[in-house]
């Protein structure tokens, strides 16, 4: 197996070839093998020596806290069987599933984050930070796999237009077909990557890529060159690999400024590459229909912004049609709309707005970004009917539908229409609603109806019974509904026949947790009888329901099986509003331990709207009554066993008691 190098292992290697590890603030880690050291093999158990904090105890939520990954990538949590308190010093097993200790290359060894826990003198604890440091089994390759022209180790005065990547060791490389991006390129401060078009050499192992002409290339900082997992495969005699995910540098110079984060300012460069059916060489409408058209941009990573629309008019034609995502790769995007077909030949126009679709930076900040250039593509309808001088024209169509059809919407109470000119109807004018709630479904069920009302160039369609189903509603508005004058003998324009649809789907609710009491990490010594655990949010109005669970585990002891000592539902709040459950007797907790609260939130319908999990500690010092009582402040008083042991608290050594029928800690 061989060892894909990169630049950025190799400066990690330059970084840490020394025993010491500088960890946290104040820690010092001390690698035995002394870390950075070049071994025979790996070792099947080695130590990690924590220098700084008074000592160490274990994390038992995290569980063993590290892993070792070999040359090959193979990664493998590891054990830590034995922890040194007096010296900090813990051993760590290797897992046992390595298949070759004396694999040749870099071996990493990574200290998960909080997998170790540093307590100072004062007994307070800090979870340890996520460390990497290596070993070098064999001798340390010296040869890069990927050597760049120009050089990435030199500051460029522009980004190249083209570069090439040679790959040493392989005796050819190949093309892989199923990973289209081998290598993307981010311009400094622009999270969209532009794809790098390559020219293989297969048989001299050389990749000459040209930068598209949208990326500029006088930005001065880094440009990153990401390399995805498997783009190019590498063919050696004993085997064909693949290259590992993998970023490089150019740094540039430049002559301009850096952009803001999400890119340049916004490019308006995007065209409209092709339709299907193809409408810019004519259509004709005896050989197929384009209920639905299929929009091809020329650029990859688009999507609509939310009120886009394709626009068709023609003779009796005036169509809008939502622009929805259909499908893209790297160098193209396809929308899709859903028209009517036409009815009778003639010239038909297609317009698409300037900035209707877009990549992420423009929909995150429409003032960034790239997004498409204004569509105006004028085309011949044939095959269908010539248009006589008695037919009604019918393109009176709402230029305007909210909510936006095809949309998923909260709520379905009503549709607004609004219309270009004055809009006229007869009056008690009703239209049917179609309900699917089976999205396989082909047709829709009769559900209820749309009554009109309103004036002027908006008209508003109620809809009854109320829709409170998830499920899909179409609303169907017959041809000559409305028309643009008050009277049928004076009216030169109708609607065509129309149908939206909408997709209703439950209201989501959630809500913040802004606070918990107590605190995470916090040291507690216990819950008396009416304390507990209280979970504030953003809105405590709305939370219903709580379900808690809290549950003890051993510090410093992983063999120790967890308990649970709370498992309960509460609708309890306090004078604050916000949810908690309290303690129906005293509850003492050990400093020997940690207890996890898990928790859950639900508003009254019983939809969950938020969730949690945190760690507070264990304290000693809890007093569950005061020391000190008069004879007659009890009934009487019993230990664990049951035993009697009379009334007079003054007379009990400290301990755990029943009294008065609950349990109660006395400390002394």
């Amino acid at each position: 197996m061989k060892k894909f190098y990169s630049y950025a292992m190799a400066a990690v290697m330059a970084a840490t070839s020394f025993g010491a590890f500088a960890a946290d603030e104040g820690v010092t880690i001390i690698a035995d093998p002394a870390q950075g050291s070049t071994l025979a093999e790996f070792p099947e158990t080695f130590t990690l020596t924590f220098e700084g904090p008074a000592s160490i105890a274990k994390n038992i939520s995290v569980g063993n806290p590290v892993f070792v990954t070999d040359p090959a990538g193979t990664r493998k949590q590891c054990t830590a069987p034995n922890w040194d308190f007096d010296t900090n010093t813990i051993t760590i097993k290797t897992s046992a599933d390595f298949a070759d200790y004396a694999m040749a290359g870099d071996w990493t060894v990574e200290l998960r984050a909080g997998g170790v826990q540093y307590v100072d003198a004062d007994g307070v604890r800090t979870k340890c930070s996520s460390d990497i440091f290596t070993y070098t089994v064999g001798a340390a390759q010296e040869e890069k796999l990927m050597v760049f022209d120009p050089s990435i180790d030199e500051e460029q005065e522009e980004f190249p237009e083209t570069f090439t990547v040679t790959f040493n060791g392989p005796e050819s490389i190949k093309k892989n077909l199923s990973v289209s991006r081998v290598c993307v390129i981010y311009a400094p401060g622009s999270t969209d990557g532009l794809t790098a078009t390559p020219t293989w050499d297969n048989a001299n192992c050389k990749v000459t890529f040209e930068t598209l002409p949208a990326l500029n290339r006088n930005i001065p900082g880094e440009y990153r060159l990401h390399f995805n997992a498997g783009g190019i495969q590498l063919v050696y005699p004993d085997g064909t690999e693949k290259i590992e995910e993998m970023d490089f540098y150019y740094t540039v110079k430049g002559n301009g400024d850096v952009p803001p984060v999400g890119g340049d300012e916004v490019k308006y460069d995007i065209e409209l590459i092709g339709t299907t059916p193809k409408l810019a060489s004519g259509f004709d409408a005896s050989a197929r229909t384009w209920e639905t058209i299929q929009f091809t941009f020329g650029a990859g990573g688009l999507q609509p912004t939310p009120d886009a629309v394709a626009i068709i008019t023609g003779p009796n034609y005036n169509q809008r049609a939502a622009l929805k995502f259909l499908m893209g790769n790297d160098n193209a995007t396809w929308m899709k709309g859903a028209f009517m077909d036409p009815v009778y030949n003639g010239t038909y126009t297609l317009t698409i707005p300037q900035g209707a679709v877009g990549n992420a930076d423009y929909l995150a900040n429409p003032e960034t970004g790239r997004a498409n250039a204004a569509v105006s593509l004028t085309f011949e309808v044939t095959g269908a009917k010539d248009m006589t001088g008695d037919e009604k024209q019918t393109t009176f169509n709402p230029l305007e539908v909210l909510p936006v059809p095809a949309g998923k919407v909260e709520t379905l109470n009503f549709v607004m229409l609004s219309f270009e000119d004055d809009v006229y109807y007869n009056e008690g004018l009703t239209f049917n609603v179609g309900i699917k709630t089976d999205p396989a479904a082909v047709n829709f069920s009769s559900f209820g109806t749309a009554t009109v009302s309103g004036s002027g160039n908006s008209v508003r369609l109620d809809i009854s019974p109320k829709p409170t189903t998830q499920a899909e509603y179409l609303i169907t508005i017959p041809q000559e509904s409305f028309r643009n004058a008050e009277n049928a003998e004076e009216a030169t324009n109708f609607n065509s026949a129309l149908s939206y649809n909408f997709f209703l789907r439950p209201v989501k609710v959630s809500v913040e947790v802004t606070s918990r009491d107590p605190k995470a990490e916090s040291y507690v010594e216990g819950f008396h009888v009416g304390e507990g655990v209280t979970i504030n949010t953003d809105n405590n109005e709305i939370v219903a329901k709580m379900d808690i669970t809290i549950t003890s585990y051993e510090l410093d002891n992983d063999a120790a099986a967890p308990a649970t000592i709370v498992n309960a539902t509460t609708t309890t709040k306090n004078d604050e509003g916000a949810i908690c459950w309290l303690a129906e007797e005293d509850m003492p907790f050990d400093a020997s331990k940690y207890y996890t609260v898990d928790y859950t939130l639900y508003d009254e319908e019983g939809n969950k709207i938020a969730d949690g999990t945190y760690d507070f500690y264990g304290a000693d010092g809890f007093v569950g009554v005061e020391s000190t009582f008069g004879a007659e402040a009890v009934k009487a008083v019993y230990n664990m066993q049951g035993m009697r042991l009379g009334n007079d608290i003054n007379a009990l050594p400290a301990g755990l008691y029943i009294i008065d029928g609950k349990k109660v800690m006395i400390r002394k």
